[in-house]
């Protein structure tokens, strides 16, 4: 509010540069949830993969197929590896739009800024606690945007566990594992 009380020609921009922001993150936001969502269901795979392995070592030994279950293994956790590769991927777009908003809304500032000083509908001083207000704001609002992917992931994270909790568990055969 007091952007707008000092110089609402000059305010505006941020509120555009929030906007923008905001349209843009929630893309992101989506996108890579989405990516990680899949992820933790292909988690299934490769716990799948390693259970079988452990409770048939015996017979992976016995008829010498180890390098068949490896290429499993490698199949389950290359699937995996790609989907988050992908949500990584996805989410390394935040930080440079993030970076070319704040500067993109600094160099308009001092331009718009620089031509009002001319004007002499400005002060100096006025303009610096602009782009003060500008460089304290986006960069809160950067901070604010790395909290909302660390909540998209947790988000995803949360709804896996509450779908595990709530499966019915079949029993595990632990006499495989003890015998002799």
């Amino acid at each position: 509010t007091t952007l707008f009380r000092s110089n609402p020609r000059l305010a505006s921009i941020y509120l555009i540069a929030a906007v923008i922001l905001g349209i843009c993150l929630f893309f992101i936001m989506q996108r890579a949830s989405g990516y990680f969502r899949d992820a933790f269901h292909k988690y299934d795979d490769l716990n799948s993969e390693v259970q079988e392995n452990i409770s048939g070592i015996r017979v992976v030994k016995a008829y010498v197929r180890e390098e068949h279950e490896n290429t499993r293994f490698k199949k389950a956790s290359g699937a995996l590896y790609s989907l988050f590769l992908k949500a990584e991927k996805v989410l390394s777009f935040n930080s440079p739009l993030m970076q070319g908003t704040v500067y993109t809304c600094i160099l308009l500032i001092s331009w718009l800024g620089a031509k009002m000083i001319v004007q002499n509908s400005m002060t100096t001083g006025e303009l610096m606690s602009m782009l003060t207000y500008c460089t304290n704001i986006l960069t809160s609002l950067m901070m604010l945007s790395m909290v909302f992917i660390m909540i998209s992931m947790s988000a995803a994270s949360a709804k896996r566990i509450v779908e595990v909790r709530s499966t019915r568990r079949l029993p595990y055969p632990t006499a495989v594992l003890l015998r002799p």
